[in-house]
């Protein structure tokens, strides 16, 4: 008869194996320090109890059900004993590895030994509180399932750092540990500062954040970001270069330092550090190395000189490494794949900027409007070319390549158009985007600026119709490039390689280009390229999320999703156009065979008439030999990384497509099953609208800028800014806010009628959900990306309609 398997509910956040290191003569007993330990005497005073007690391991840094999880009245304890005893099993022997120098063990339990650093930052009480803190909402069990799924996060980031071993063998006092025992430390994050503040530490990422882990009572390991232990005069806060947690890298698993014997009050002065950041618990192998403030003088920034590794030897450099067919792979000292571009680099020194110069984060915009006074982690990146300066380039260079600059016209372009034209434009898109750029740190943050983000169709043909229109209500407004990357390509469909069948599909971008370059310049519009292309674990994690969502309820293009089923026509219309005559007479035959010889004609005059009048058809013959033309057709981004935007730029989510807004609707927030809505009244004075759209850019552009046009945008953003700081909408509110928006549209629309622009109406359908639109899959990709500022939900969206109900 099998015996029952008990269920092991007391969970030790800090495993009994790795106590016992901190022991005498590894035994069982351990001195113990609760650090916020109090007692109310007689006259109801609370006095601070510090005093030590020697402990059993098993009896301390443990928590009834810490780990169990339940469905309905069954316990389980599989994260405690499969999950958790597989890393510390394996954790244990590397750990052993690292602290007795076996070069051979060392290599071959490396990955084990950061899996477990890793998992252990997140399995107390106080990384569990900071994965709670990231979302929304998490019950028990889903709080468990979040740890495990965002284990192996900073592994990267440790791994190509600067690896040091201090030793504590000469010292009468030993290395402790605390009930967080992976500690942190930046010596420019004073402890009063939000970072350090339960449940945050600084962020890894950050260049002077170092991480403290003792292996043992007479071992400490220090790992610190290469690009500070190289050149300690950085920035502390700024993030170190290729900040994305989970690149591919490769490193010396065998480089480490370990010439520091420190001296007793070195090692005091460790403890020190690790006490201030312990939460409730201390432990060690004696009572006084328990209580380090009666040695430790130094101010919490002073540590600085202690921590630095003597030396960066064996570390960064350049790195090749050849294969047996001759192909060869390169990385530099931040793991990236590919030399770094020295045109992109911006060398700024803003003591030095005015006011009124352009911004450093190449915006356009004068400097005391947009970054300054804005804090660092709210900025996009100083240091390369922005976003909309490459876009810039791009554009500066696609007229220049198709001869726009030297006098030709559109029409020239359409028949002379090459393969040799192809090719360049894609080889500079691809210069401007090396595959190793952190499109992070390029976003603009959520800061309570009034921008969109536009999901849907984007093309040459909506580009003028509604896209460049959100410019008249929005301040900025984001869209993703519907250029592909050459370099995600396959050689079969690379345009770098295959030029040929990318004719079609070039013209149609250079126009789009063309139309909304106007916006990109004056930062309007922000063309975003495709962010998946940049970071492999985002591009998987989106695309098996979609795959998920598509598994458990498949859907179809909405039959009123007109601009979709339009653009598969007129892509179908534009490949006929570009067919040779008789290809285009044999296609007619085919659809009507009683079709006579003058009717025939007829048809193809219209054919050829309607090719000459198209801007997007080619005036050439014979650009389906060969392989064809490949019609590429950009609904995007997709929902999840749409949600991922909005959240990290703050942005407003438009759609004008029924399939996304239904998808989007899907993940309103739910309490008890139930959507419920704040603001009302708010939605319908914007519901009840009927906005002006113009079928132009260039009426788009002239009149974006009109006073009235410019104080809707204050409006929205008196709207946004409602439901950013969650502000109760009052009746005055929403009766000031009906007013304005009724006299500024009035005297649009009054001044509109002088200019007669060819205008058109169209309806805004607003959601404001309580608790905003949020998929908890999209939150834990942000925690992943390494983004530290991005809001916890899209707060509002907006369904864009031109059918007036």
């Amino acid at each position: 008869m099998k015996s029952q398997k008990i269920l092991k509910r007391e969970n030790h956040y800090v495993p009994q194996w790795y106590q016992k290191g901190f022991t005498k003569n590894k035994s069982s007993l351990i001195y113990h320090l609760e650090l916020n330990k109090t007692v109310t005497n007689s006259n109801g005073d609370v006095i601070k109890i510090n005093k030590s007690y020697k402990r059993s391991v098993d009896k301390i840094f443990r928590i009834k059900d810490l780990y169990t999880t339940s469905f309905g009245a069954i316990l389980i304890d599989e994260i405690e004993d499969k999950f958790f005893g597989k890393i510390d099993a394996t954790g244990s022997k590397a750990i052993r590895a690292f602290i007795e120098n076996k070069p051979e063990y060392i290599h071959k339990r490396f990955q084990d030994f950061f899996d477990f650093i890793d998992i252990q930052k997140l399995r107390t009480p106080k990384g569990l509180d900071w994965i709670k803190q990231q979302y929304s909402y998490l019950d028990k069990n889903s709080l468990l399932i979040e740890m495990q799924a965002l284990n192996k996060q900073y592994i990267t980031i440790w791994t190509e750092g600067v690896r040091e071993i201090i030793s504590a063998k000469k010292s009468n006092t030993k290395f402790i540990f605390s009930d967080h025992p992976v500690t942190t430390y930046n010596y420019a994050i004073p402890l009063s500062n939000i970072q350090n503040t339960y449940p945050n530490d600084p962020l890894i990422t950050s260049n002077a954040t170092q991480t403290i882990f003792p292996l043992n009572q007479d071992f400490c390991l220090i790992l610190t970001n290469y690009e500070y232990a190289d050149n300690e005069d950085i920035n502390p806060l700024d993030k170190r270069t290729n900040s994305d947690p989970y690149h591919d890298s490769i490193v010396h698993t065998l480089n480490m330092i370990r010439e520091r014997e420190l001296t007793e009050n070195e090692v005091r002065e460790i403890n020190y550090i690790i006490k201030q950041k312990a939460v409730n618990y201390i432990a060690g192998n004696d009572k006084d190395c328990l209580f380090p403030e009666k040695y430790v003088t130094k101010e919490w920034h002073e540590f600085k000189n202690l921590l630095l590794p003597p030396h960066t030897n064996h570390f960064g450099g350049e790195m090749y490494v050849g294969y047996d067919d001759g192909t060869t792979l390169y990385q530099d000292a931040f793991g990236r794949s590919t030399p770094q571009n020295k045109y992109l680099i911006k060398n700024l020194d803003e003591h030095k900027l005015q006011p009124n110069n352009e911004c450093g984060c190449g915006s356009g915009k004068k400097y005391k409007y947009c970054c300054k006074g804005k804090s660092h982690k709210l900025r996009p990146s100083w240091k390369e070319l922005s976003i909309r300066e490459r876009n810039i380039i791009l554009y500066n260079a696609i007229i220049d390549i198709v001869g726009l600059t030297n006098g030709k016209t559109w029409d020239d372009v359409r028949r002379e158009l090459n393969t040799d034209q192809v090719k360049e434009i894609y080889q500079v898109y691809d210069s401007l985007w090396s595959l190793d750029t952190n499109i992070i740190d390029l976003l603009p943050k959520a800061d309570n600026s009034i921008r969109t983000l536009y999901t849907g169709v984007v093309d040459a043909e909506n580009i003028e119709t509604l896209i460049v229109n959100l410019t008249m209500y929005f301040d900025e407004v984001i869209i993703q490039n519907p250029l592909i990357h050459p370099s995600r390509m396959t050689d079969e469909f690379n345009p770098i390689k295959n030029p040929k069948k990318y004719l079609q599909q070039t013209l149609k971008y250079i126009f789009f280009m063309i139309k909304v370059y106007p916006f990109i310049e004056d930062g309007s519009i922000l063309l975003l390229p495709n962010i998946t292309d940049f970071n492999k674990h985002i591009y998987k994690s989106s695309m098996n999320m979609s795959q998920t969502r598509f598994n458990e309820l498949p859907s179809t293009i909405h039959p009123k999703d007109t601009s979709i089923l339009k653009q598969q026509e007129k892509n179908l219309i534009n490949s006929y156009m570009g067919l040779p005559e008789y290809q285009i007479k044999n296609f007619l035959k085919s659809i009507n065979s009683k079709l006579e010889d003058k009717e025939l004609e007829k048809m193809m005059t219209v054919f050829k008439q309607a090719a000459l009048t198209d801007p997007l058809v080619l005036l050439q013959d014979n650009i389906f030999i060969d392989g064809g033309q490949l019609q590429l057709m950009s609904f995007s981004p997709t929902l999840e990384i749409s949600f991922f935007l909005s959240q990290i730029t703050g942005a407003i989510l438009v759609t004008d497509s029924y399939t996304r807004w239904e998808e989007i609707k899907k993940h309103q927030m739910k309490e008890l099953s139930l959507t419920t809505y704040r603001y009302l009244t708010l939605t319908k004075l914007i519901n009840t609208y009927n906005f002006t759209f113009h079928q132009n850019t260039e009426f788009t552009l002239h009149d974006k800028d009109t006073i009235n046009l410019k104080n809707i945008r204050k409006l929205f953003h008196e709207i946004y800014s409602l439901v950013y700081f969650n502000t109760t909408e009052s009746k005055n509110t929403i009766k000031n806010l009906k007013s304005k928006f009724k006299k500024e549209h009035l005297k649009y629309l009054s001044n509109l009628k002088k200019t007669n622009f060819g205008d058109y109406k169209c309806s805004f359908h607003l959601l404001i959900p309580n608790g905003g639109f949020l998929s908890r899959d999209v939150q834990r990709l942000l925690i992943q990306s390494g983004s530290d500022t991005h809001l916890m939900n899209v707060p509002m969206a907006i369904f864009i309609s031109t059918e007036i109900e």
